[in-house]
């Protein structure tokens, strides 16, 4: 076997939380055969994988991770413009801000919102990501991945079952996203496109804190709200502390790590979250991140 097993490995530096045990193993593939090759593993060893992007949307647990974590952050992260045929292809791992600002400046439009997610498209499209006001789907042509049968398929974007925040590889995790073909638009003037670009990113860092242990929005914020900051703001919430863990102070639906904190802190904001706000508002939040 090719791909590099690495055993027993801490999860904090692995997600943008900072938090988790370690994970039984990790494996790192280099390419599309690697991957297969660490499906296979997992199978033959009769435990779970995840996929791991940035891992800027998953809260790992106190407790080690009896599995293992393919990360994808390491390579996989290619893109390659086909003028000829009219579409991007992408790879898995591929970081979101940098494609949003590499293809503004080649005059491609569309994608200046990938500049205020700090994620890989694998994981954006599996969750159907989306920021000021466009989404994953919106700029999908078709994704690329590896069934149960460890198959290389390639299916449309209508028939991948993409809502708000939602698809179905995230009904069966057993399908691992290594590609996908994006729309190829131009806009009017390179300038003004990588001047969408860079305002995309300005919006991400005027409206969240940034340089805080986070992984953004803790529940979902569905188009024409309820907005989760604002409920949570309204039931008082807003700046509680949990051990080491935190309702930001600049935003209601981000739990910030004040330095030390656990999983386990943070679980029990999230729930004190989600139950105040159902109790005294009637909403149930529903929560964006992955728990592990």
């Amino acid at each position: 076997m090719k791909v590099k097993v690495e055993e027993q490995v801490p999860l904090t530096s692995l997600n943008t939380w900072r938090v988790g045990g370690t994970a039984l193993f990790m494996m790192t593939p280099q390419n599309i055969n690697e991957v297969i090759e660490a499906k296979a593993f997992s199978d033959r060893n009769n435990c779970p994988y995840f996929i791991l992007g940035r891992g800027s949307n998953v809260l790992f647990n106190d407790e080690d991770y009896l599995g293992v974590i393919v990360n994808l952050s390491r390579a996989l992260t290619n893109y390659e413009i086909n003028y000829e045929e009219g579409y991007i292809y992408a790879e898995a791992g591929a970081p979101l801000p940098k494609l949003s600002i590499d293809l503004s400046r080649e005059n491609i439009d569309g994608f200046d919102f990938f500049a205020g997610i700090p994620g890989t498209i694998g994981g954006a499209i599996a969750m159907n990501a989306g920021c000021i006001g466009s989404e994953m789907k919106d700029v999908l042509l078709s994704v690329i991945y590896i069934d149960e049968n460890n198959s290389i398929v390639e299916d449309k974007v209508d028939e991948l079952g993409m809502h708000f925040r939602k698809s179905d590889f995230q009904i069966n995790n057993k399908r691992i996203i290594i590609g996908c073909r994006l729309k190829l638009t131009y806009g009017l003037n390179k300038k003004e496109t990588f001047t969408k670009a860079k305002k995309a990113i300005g919006i991400r860092k005027e409206k969240f804190p940034l340089q805080v242990a986070t992984a953004g929005s803790t529940f979902k914020s569905p188009p024409g709200g309820p907005y989760p900051g604002q409920l949570v703001e309204q039931v008082g919430l807003k700046g509680i502390q949990i051990g080491q863990a935190k309702i930001s102070d600049e935003h209601g639906n981000w739990i910030i790590n004040k330095g030390g904190a656990s999983s386990k802190d943070i679980n029990e904001l999230m729930q004190l979250m989600y139950d105040e706000v159902k109790q005294k508002l009637g909403v149930a939040m529903e929560p964006e991140v992955i728990i592990l």
